[in-house]
């Protein structure tokens, strides 16, 4: 009985030492995988993974995204979150290996606008005048080269584009400027008022004419 103990303690040393080199030899990851064994986080735990990774890596100084919500979908953990006054949805896997954040940074809401309701054209004199007196009355217009709204809004002026308050943002390495810090700019565009009210948003020339009472 005794040299039958023996010899099957022999035997499990010898498979733990197999088992052993296969681990040292294959990594852990590797017989995890082997094994089928899938680590899944909660959805909270994620979902704070996928949060700080985005602030710490993905926004620019002075922006922060907080998190709305987290639910499961197709395989993986869908993020609600908020960015400045926009929202949008990111995704994770469930391991909180793999983070898809979607296109969602900087996107300005799109106006509905009917093709046939085009403006018309205004006079360069005219676009002279407004874009003097936004300066004149202390407006600033807060932007980035790389924002299509902001482009947008320039375009408008054309040529009298120069006498616009123009501020940019963003500096050659695509940093936020500390004009920008300092007027804790959140969005793009960003309107300020004389008394420092924000008004965000792509503004048409009709709407920049009645909120600074400049004529057009």
């Amino acid at each position: 009985m005794i040299s039958i103990n023996k010899k099957y303690l022999i035997i499990v040393l010898i498979v733990l030492a197999i088992l052993a080199v296969a681990v040292f030899a294959l990594g852990p990851d590797k017989i995890k995988s082997m094994l089928a064994i899938e680590k899944k986080l909660p959805a909270q735990e994620a979902a704070t993974l996928a949060i700080d990774y985005i602030n710490k890596n993905l926004l620019s100084e002075g922006v922060t995204a907080s998190l709305m919500s987290v639910v499961e979908e197709s395989g993986l953990y869908r993020i609600h979150l908020k960015i400045s006054d926009q929202e949008y949805d990111s995704y994770i896997s469930k391991d909180g290996l793999i983070l898809f954040p979607q296109n969602w940074v900087k996107l300005e809401p799109q106006k509905e606008e009917s093709p046939e309701e085009e403006s018309p054209a205004v006079d360069t004199v005219i676009l002279e005048s407004l874009a003097k007196c936004l300066t004149e009355k202390g407006f600033k217009f807060y932007g980035s080269s790389s924002c299509g709204w902001c482009n947008k809004e320039k375009d408008l002026f054309g040529d009298a584009v120069q006498y616009l308050p123009y501020v940019e943002c963003t500096s050659p390495d695509g940093q936020m400027t500390q004009a920008c810090k300092d007027a804790n700019i959140e969005s793009f565009p960003t309107w300020i008022l004389p008394d420092g009210t924000k008004s965000s948003g792509f503004k048409t020339l009709e709407e920049l004419s009645q909120l600074s009472g400049c004529s057009l």
